[in-house]
């Protein structure tokens, strides 16, 4: 694992080899210089190779030492480095280094062609493979193959992921069956007991989890590590889900009671003595008769009420926590033998922070602030007691087949926000005996705790009243509903592709489909897999379970009201068989955990699709009678080079995007992404000095996945379809895209050495693809894990250039192939901008003049702008010594004597030169306008640069000298 000084050391070492000794002496960091290809699918690497034609014709491929390409940029830029790669050096040189006689000899042979009046044999290629997914148009062995390959992929990962989802439906039905067979009368104190342990479980982390006491004034104080910060919290919210569920199984299992307080609206205080009879046996020493309690004590609660009952029996639980609270902390100040905390610093004057309250007042006494604390508290929870009391009362009216269920899915959320009011109550009771930073934490945990409460409840509606909802509709509105869901999705996961590589231009009901489909499909998903796990239910069913699975064909073509179908489908779950139930779900859960490791997340989704194709029509390209392909798929592996081989002029950087979508780094949260470099020095990413985090890291290209490949990295750069896309994520297009297997993206291993694990490093996909597939569904990708996710390198910056900033190229041009017909320059944008934030370098350009008029031409193709680079080691003269560059920005454009086939092609197209990056088919006349409007521009950018300076008065030069 190395730094980025280190690789861009091994980079210079290259270039300067590559050279020569005589050239080679004068390269250094200062004047390095890069060609960049944007992004912009098949349309970008159309008209790159009509520039790149325009640049060898010239004699000047040869003198950038950089490659930088993004997306459809790198498709041609990994054709140039395969072509100059497989090109034989030119022996009659020897002067010229080996790697530099490459690339002059592979010009030489593209300005013989064009001499010759014979089309290059690569380039014929090319025109012949411009559809390059199914080259054949019509019904071609491709179309099935893609056909194929997807309905494959989607039905493994739908397999993986649906029974999941049903598994863990299951699981709470079945958990609640189990809970509900156990006898009642004899264990519903165990229960109402361990009900009362977790609730004071739950307050006791809360009492002693509140942030300490802290000065700001140089005090040293334990701070609690982050990564473990968020432990007491999680375990507070489990402890109160707990103590609410089993207090919900209590109230559910006393409500049974025939004689119980709960059902008499009298109160049987005979009944309530000998609870509390049982509860004190349970928790004293018992004797023979049972019980050492006097009877005194029993007489004098004979005139209590049920409501004051309990309510005095959760006070007393509230209570106890906070008098171990309010004892630890008098016990600790009283050792100290100090001032109060709450005093002055004497040495600055001023009081800490901690201890100051929204009133600017501080802290009363310790005494006052503990009896405060234990007076507040015990009339909290009794008021809590009394709420408690009110929901038990609520569940005793329920009809009983449908208690238990109201009791554990409303119950318990209810129970979790009565916890919360308790807590609220509490704060606003001690006035102002709470400090600021207790009050933030205070509404932290019940902000989550609400939160787990909805989410509890929306499970609940979805396991127990979706399935009656569907009884009640007729057949016909149901496969109507399916349908519209299904084409909805469908839609969705077609149009819901990055912003940075679809039209612009998109129709508004296009827009809607996009952000509306995702949201749909997830809901109608979960209801499917609640629908399918109640089916599964009733073929579990026992005598008792109802004949029919729907309560209309009983019913006769009846009306029955939805509370009967519900009353249907509760009997449904209450008898169905729990021991086979247990057995599906175990034998389930096997099923998935072997599938899940098994399952590649890499070889089962499209990019493999994707990645072949794109290598035969790239890299296979004038491979002649060298190229035996498969006489049934068509394919040739030998088509593919192993990256590190290409340590060849200009050295090619192939950027993608690090997926970021779960970072906690709250200054990149809009970003989502970082840039991730594959080259053949190294692959991987470093964090820029400027970043509000720091890590990453580079590996040896030639161990990285076992010799990573040209083929790989140029279809991961291009994965502009994919579940994770920077920051053009969104959860819920996450969800939908992965499901219907919309995956282009590749998982690959973490460079950073703190996250490698074992051999991770050299392997191609991770060991557990089940998890990592489940990262991409929820959108949990980070920098964290064995394995990060990388998709289009546009879905981070779309032309190319960061890195060669990054660098400090002195000479960059750029080809912006990206879509916009509308002129915004979004992409040259987002690079000012990033490139500023992260490295503190500006870019200074004026674009005016790329612009269209209303007839669709531009005065100009390209602007030539200033790059002003940082000083470096305290160097104030940094212009002086050489931190600055020139950057030359070229944009398809039609100009006024744009050739005459070209200008026939725009009459007829009117989005032409800015195509959707969608059209991934193009035919003869597209791709032929393309590269043609390439070659020419290029030819008049090269023979008009010279009479252009940038705003600062430099100059481009094509020796970079």
């Amino acid at each position: 694992m190395n730094h980025f000084s280190k690789v861009l050391d091994d980079e210079l070492e290259l270039i300067k080899k590559q050279l020569g000794n005589n050239r080679g002496a004068e390269k250094s960091k200062e004047n390095l210089t890069g060609l960049a290809f944007s992004g912009g699918g098949i349309r970008s690497a159309t008209f790159n190779l009509g520039i790149i034609q325009s640049l060898a014709g010239k004699n000047l491929l040869g003198k950038f030492d950089y490659l930088s390409t993004v997306s459809g940029g790198g498709y041609i830029g990994s054709w140039l480095s395969a072509q100059i790669h497989r090109h034989p050096r030119n022996e009659e040189k020897p002067e010229t280094a080996p790697d530099r006689q490459r690339v002059e000899a592979f010009q030489e042979s593209l300005r013989a062609s064009r001499e010759s009046g014979a089309e290059h044999d690569s380039i014929k290629w090319l025109r012949s493979y411009s559809n390059y997914l199914t080259p054949r148009k019509g019904w071609s062995g491709d179309t099935f193959a893609a056909i194929g390959t997807w309905l494959r992929n989607t039905l493994l990962n739908q397999v993986t992921l649906g029974l999941l989802f049903a598994l863990l439906l299951l699981f709470l039905q079945v958990m609640l069956l189990t809970l509900n067979s156990i006898g009642w009368i004899e264990p519903r104190l165990r229960w109402l007991l361990l009900s009362l342990l977790l609730t004071f479980c739950a307050v006791f982390l809360c009492a002693a989890h509140l942030p300490k006491p802290r000065s700001c004034t140089g005090t040293k104080y334990a701070v609690m590590p982050k990564d473990q910060e968020m432990q007491p919290i999680l375990l507070i919210i489990l402890m109160a889900i707990l103590a609410a569920y089993s207090r919900n199984l209590w109230i559910y299992s006393t409500s049974l009671l025939p004689n119980s307080w709960m059902n008499n609206s009298s109160y049987n205080n005979a009944n309530q003595i000998s609870l509390l009879k049982e509860i004190f046996g349970t928790l004293a020493i018992v004797s023979k008769d049972g019980m050492l309690i006097s009877s005194p004590l029993f007489t004098a609660i004979e005139s209590i009420e049920a409501p004051a009952l309990i309510a005095g029996m959760w006070a007393i639980i509230y209570v106890l926590p906070w008098i171990g609270y309010v004892l630890y902390f008098l016990i600790g100040y009283l050792l100290k033998g100090s001032a109060r905390p709450h005093t002055q610093d004497k040495s600055t004057g001023k009081i800490p922070e901690t201890f100051m309250h929204t009133s600017g007042r501080t802290s009363p006494s310790p005494f006052k602030f503990a009896l405060g604390i234990l007076l507040s508290a015990l009339t909290t929870g009794a008021f809590g007691g009394w709420l408690i009391y009110l929901l038990s009362h609520a569940v005793a009216q329920q009809n009983e087949d449908i208690r238990l269920w109201w009791a554990t899915g409303f119950g318990t959320p209810l129970l979790l926000l009565i916890f919360c009011l308790i807590l609220v109550l509490h704060q606003g009771l001690m006035a102002r005996l709470f400090r600021v930073s207790q009050l933030e934490w205070w509404a932290r945990l019940g902000g989550y705790v609400l939160l787990v409460a909805v989410a509890w409840t929306g499970i609940h509606i979805l396991l127990i009243y979706i399935p009656p909802m569907f009884d009640m509709l007729e057949r016909k509105f149901i496969a109507a509903g399916g349908l519209a869901w299904v084409t909805s999705s469908l839609a969705g996961a077609i149009f819901g592709k990055s912003p940075g590589s679809s039209e612009q231009k998109n129709a508004r009901w296009k827009g809607w489909i996009t952000r509306v489909a995702p949201y749909v499909f997830v809901l109608g998903y979960l209801v499917a897999t609640s629908w399918a796990v109640h089916a599964l239910m009733f073929k579990f069913g026992t005598e008792r379970t109802p004949d029919n699975l729907n309560l209309a064909v009983t019913a006769q073509n009846s009306s029955p009201p939805f509370s009967e179908f519900l009353r249907h489908s509760l009997l449904i779950n209450n008898n169905a068989d729990i021991i086979g139930l247990w057995y599906v779900l175990i034998s389930g859960s096997i099923v998935f955990l072997v599938l899940a490791w098994r399952l590649d997340v890499n070889l089962f989704s499209i990019h493999h699709f994707y990645r072949n194709r794109l290598t035969r029509c790239y890299l296979g390209a004038g491979r002649g009678d060298s190229r035996i392909p498969n006489s049934f798929t068509g394919f040739d592996p030998c088509d593919d080079i192993t990256l590190a081989e290409l340590k060849q002029r200009p050295l090619h950087l192939v950027n993608t995007a690090l997926n970021l979508v779960h970072d906690g780094n709250l200054a990149w949260q809009d970003r989502k992404a970082f840039s991730f470099t594959f080259s053949p020095v190294a692959c991987g990413f470093h964090y820029p000095p400027n970043a509000s985090q720091q890590g990453g890291g580079y590996y040896d290209s030639m161990q990285y996945m076992g010799g990573v490949q040209l083929g790989t990295a140029m279809a991961t750069s291009g994965a502009a379809a994919s579940p994770n896309m920077g920051y053009h994520s969104s959860p819920a297009v996450a969800f939908l895209l992965t499901v219907f297997n919309v995956r282009l993206g590749h998982w690959c291993p973490n460079p950073e050495a703190k996250a490698i694990r074992g051999n991770s490093i050299r392997r191609k996909s991770p060991a557990m693809g089940g998890e990592y597939l489940l990262k991409e569904l929820f959108g949990q990708t980070d920098d964290k894990d064995a394995f990060v996710y990388l998709s289009d390198g546009g879905h981070f910056e779309n032309l190319g250039v960061y890195e060669l900033v990054r660098r400090r190229c002195r000479y960059i041009m750029v080809v912006d192939a990206g879509q916009d017909e509308e002129r915004t320059f979004e992409d040259a944008a987002n690079l000012i901008r990033k490139c500023y934030i992260d490295f503190g370098v500006t870019i200074d350009i004026r674009l005016d003049e790329l612009r269209a008029d209303t007839e669709g031409n531009s005065p100009s193709c390209y602007a030539l702008g200033d790059i002003v680079y940082p000083a470096l080691d305290g160097d104030k003269n940094a212009k002086e010594n050489g931190h600055w560059g020139v950057l030359l920005y070229i944009k398809p454009s039609l100009l006024k004597d744009i050739p005459e086939d070209v200008r026939q092609y725009a009459k007829t197209n009117g989005d032409f030169p800015h195509q959707t990056t969608g059209d991934q088919f193009f035919d003869e006349a597209q791709f032929e306008s393309y590269r043609h409007l390439g070659n020419f521009l290029m030819d008049e950018v090269i023979e008009s640069i010279g009479q252009h300076k940038s705003p600062r008065g430099n100059s481009w030069s094509w020796d970079g000298a």
